[in-house]
């Protein structure tokens, strides 16, 4: 089945304040910016999906505050929001007031999901069954709203017009100070919502699959998405950042980096509160690639389409517009090179951080020399160990680090070589491959013999530079 209209029902509203309350005279207000704001299909304003929005956007999200709204899909409140999207456009095609859903209506709209297929790809369905159970627990709590909006007793109860309960539970987890802490998670039930699927945990992505990745990169023909896709590659194989963290990549944050004698570029951290961030070390080579990519390809682009002086200043941007990148679209630019690359492995971008941070926790293991997992999880809980993983990888939760501890320690069943400095193997394995690319550019006439040599006496530069820099950050003996 194929549901009606897929018009997207949700715009963010860039900056919007709200009413919050008076004091001592004062109107005090609140902060709302990219707040999403529901339409019906025909265009018209949804307002109980507008008040629901508003309503939850007080909720208390990470670390105490207000749920997520940053990134340009809207966080947090923009999924809900989407997912709610789902009921709205499901009541407009049939016709139906929100109000007059009853527990059929419900079920018949959450079997609508779950069979909905591609139409590109009839076989295939749109959604997962657990992405399917999360719109059913998203829309009826926006039920539930609604029920208490009108004043309509036991709209969304266990023996309600739509026979819905929510259950709460205790989650006992590590912060990321390692202390024991425990919160209290509410989930609705519903008949129509399943058991749901296993959770998927993706392994790393293969080394070979990435030089295929990178194999097929050198035959795209736009010399500028050429280039753009090589930064994305190196940025996701050398920081560990989630696409989202690139997305908000500036070019101020790649220019100061390369002002520094040890390198280190700022990232935000999005599964943290709003404005957490992190710096991430980085080498000169990597910075140099970068500042490449920002003078040749970059800049000119925004010149030409916006005008720097209306530069938003977001590092990856669109040949054909100049304007920011959305997530979604690195991501993309993954999925494009594998099939390019025509490679049968699962391959995307934030299988890069797996790998990121199993290399790293093979690295800091054998600096270590631990044998065994619980050894080194007993250092995770240490201030200065806990710093070091957290200024690497963003994880807030030490309790989410047991998959890549347990891979690390897999692969150290054959891991022989010994090297202090986890920045060092990783400076290494870098140059490697830049010298690697610019053989390669010689060999098709991309780059002149003077050419080579220039940039190759560069790159061996840097590369000195970078190599005293990881022996300084390498451990004492």
């Amino acid at each position: 089945m194929r549901l009606k209209d897929r018009k997207q029902l949700i715009t963010l509203i860039p900056k919007l304040e709200l009413f919050s309350h008076y004091s001592l005279g004062n109107l005090v207000t609140k902060n709302r910016d990219n707040l999403p704001f529901i339409s019906w299909p025909d265009g018209s304003p949804c307002l109980i999906g507008n008040l629901y929005i508003m309503a939850i956007s007080d909720r208390a999200g990470r670390g105490g505050q207000s749920l997520s709204r940053r990134d340009a899909s809207g966080g947090t409140v923009g999924g809900i929001a989407r997912d709610v999207s789902q009921l709205i456009r499901y009541c407009f095609n049939k016709n139906i007031d929100i109000t007059e859903i009853n527990d059929d209506i419900f079920s018949g709209f959450i079997s609508a999901l779950r069979t909905e297929v591609s139409i590109d790809k009839p076989t295939i369905k749109v959604r997962s069954e657990n992405k399917t159970n999360e719109i059913a627990r998203r829309t009826l709590d926006f039920l539930s709203y609604v029920g208490i909006f009108y004043g309509i007793k036991n709209f969304v109860a266990p023996e309600g017009i739509i026979r819905g309960e929510k259950r709460f539970s205790e989650i006992k987890y590590n912060d990321k100070n390692g202390k024991r802490k425990t919160k209290y998670q509410e989930t609705w039930i519903h008949t129509s919502i399943s058991a749901g699927e296993p959770l998927r945990s993706r392994d790393p992505i293969d080394p070979n699959v990435v030089l295929k990745l990178r194999e097929a990169n050198k035959e795209t023909t736009d010399r500028f998405i050429q280039r753009r896709r090589t930064c994305l590659m190196d940025l996701l194989e050398n920081t560990g950042a989630r696409r989202g963290e690139l997305a908000r990549l500036k070019v101020s944050d790649i220019i100061a980096a390369a002002k520094m004698e040890d390198p280190m570029l700022r990232l935000d951290t999005l599964k943290g509160e709003d404005g957490d961030e992190r710096t991430v070390p980085v080498s000169k080579g990597l910075l140099n690639t970068l500042k490449q990519h920002i003078r040749i390809h970059r800049n000119p682009v925004v010149k030409k389409f916006i005008g720097l002086n209306y530069d938003h200043g977001y590092f990856f941007v669109s040949g054909t517009s100049g304007r920011a990148l959305k997530s979604g679209t690195l991501g993309t630019e993954i999925y494009k090179l594998r099939q390019a690359a025509d490679v049968s492995e699962a391959a995307c971008a934030h299988m890069f951080r797996h790998a990121f941070c199993t290399n790293l926790f093979v690295l800091l293991i054998q600096r270590h020399q631990f044998n065994e997992p619980e050894q080194f999880k007993a250092l995770l809980t240490t201030e200065t160990f806990k710093a070091e993983v957290a200024q690497w990888t963003g994880h807030k939760n030490i309790d989410t680090l047991d998959t890549y501890i347990h891979l690390a320690f897999q692969r150290l069943v054959d891991y022989s070589e010994t090297i202090s400095s986890a920045q060092m193997i990783m400076t290494l394995e870098y140059y490697t491959k830049q010298e690697e690319a610019l053989l390669a550019g010689l060999t098709k006439g991309e780059l002149s013999v003077d050419q080579y040599r220039e940039e190759l006496t560069i790159l061996h530069a840097l590369r000195k530079e970078d190599m005293k820099i990881a022996e300084k950050r390498g451990p004492s003996k």
